[in-house]
């Protein structure tokens, strides 16, 4: 992957690889959010998702703007779900 950007503050690839899967399963609250965010409509603040920070994994990130955005959805005891929910918390 080569030399990270300091905007990764120190990620481990497990951390990235975590990420990458969470992005291709989106809540439909975090679809609905990426649709404005993605489009710099946010006076043209650039975000990223599911973006690893450390051992975290933020559902949107402004580096520009060192903020971070969760979105909370509504919980399932969905076993998938579950499963989804254990990997952020890492």
């Amino acid at each position: 992957m080569g030399t990270k950007p300091p905007y990764y503050y120190n990620a481990q690839k497990e951390t990235f690889d975590n990420a990458k899967c969470l992005r291709k399963d989106s809540t439909p609250a975090e679809k609905f959010l990426w649709e404005v965010l993605r489009r710099k409509a946010v006076q043209g603040y650039k975000f990223r998702r599911q973006h690893p920070l450390s051992y975290y994994i933020a559902d949107f990130y402004c580096h520009k703007a060192r903020l971070v955005v969760e979105v909370d959805g509504v919980v399932s005891s969905d076993a998938r779900k579950l499963q989804r929910q254990a990997r952020r918390r890492r």
